[in-house]
């Protein structure tokens, strides 16, 4: 479910909610819209983000091995925490 925060308010959707509300919008709205997902400085937010995970990725590498483990072990200790 994505949080959405519109001048102090905030709003819970999930994506097929995201997609019905997008759908109630004048065409000129939903342009709008897409012009500004599509603007220069979202995308280049995005390209920084997804270089940051990277860089992260590369220097502390994990194997999907290493990633079932951590994952097993936080299932034992959810499942212990229920008991």
């Amino acid at each position: 479910m994505t949080t959405i925060v519109i001048e102090q308010a905030e709003v819970r959707l999930t994506p097929q909610q995201l997609v019905t509300a997008l759908q109630q919008l004048s065409p000129e709205e939903l342009e709008n819209v897409f012009r500004q997902l599509d603007s220069p400085s979202w995308q280049a937010r995005f390209d920084e983000l997804l270089t940051r995970v990277r860089q992260r990725a590369d220097q502390n590498p994990i194997t999907d091995d290493e990633i079932d483990a951590e994952v097993e072990s936080a299932r034992n200790e959810f499942y212990a925490s229920r008991s």
